[in-house]
């Protein structure tokens, strides 16, 4: 397997934070993906799963504190890519419809959450949150963290059911650090333009 690659699948998150559209990118492990399909994928503990109640709740409970009510985890698009390089192919997508339930505080534009996990084969794996709701810029947090969401996300991206990997195709074994800042390109795109 290709130390960096996307093989052999990924998700794309579809979500909007302050009426911006965003993706988030992770690898996974899925079996026998069958086109229009939802594919069952392999967790860190090795056993074949449905992901659709891990990526709705178990994720979706970590992820909707960092956004407010009018932001949304809109849907998960699967994508297979069995050898790294063969172009991927789209399989399915997964309706969340999952709003933010964070209140109160601030939701900077252009602003960048990442954290940074060790994966399981040796390499860092990177989770990156645009546009939150009570993001702090400029933080250099390493573990443990001083925001419980933090924790409780990072929790669950390395507990042994976790379905997203790193490049590597190995899972978050550690998480790392969290850093935040504003994100130049999305500044511009947004701040600079408008």
């Amino acid at each position: 397997m290709a130390p960096s690659s996307d093989s052999p699948g990924f998700v794309i998150l579809n979500y909007t934070a302050l009426n911006h559209n965003h993706k988030a990118k992770y690898c996974i492990r899925p079996v026998d993906p069958v086109v229009g399909v939802v594919p069952m994928l392999l967790p860190r503990s090795g056993a074949a799963i449905d992901p659709t109640t891990w990526i709705t709740t178990t994720f979706g409970n970590v992820w909707k504190p960092f956004f407010v009510a009018a932001d949304s985890l809109i849907d998960c698009e699967f994508w297979s890519k069995p050898n790294p390089d063969d172009d991927p192919l789209f399989l399915t997508s997964l309706a969340l419809n999952l709003a933010g339930t964070a209140t109160g505080g601030t939701q900077a534009i252009a602003s960048q959450a990442v954290l940074t996990y060790r994966s399981t084969g040796g390499s860092i794996m990177k989770q990156y949150l645009m546009e939150a709701q009570n993001v702090v810029p400029n933080v250099h947090d390493p573990r443990p963290f001083t925001d419980t969401r933090v924790t409780a996300l990072a929790a669950v991206m390395v507990a042994s059911t976790a379905l997203f990997c790193a490049r590597d195709n190995g899972y978050a074994n550690q998480a790392l650090v969290w850093n935040t800042k504003t994100n130049d390109a999305l500044r511009k795109k947004y701040i600079l333009n408008a």
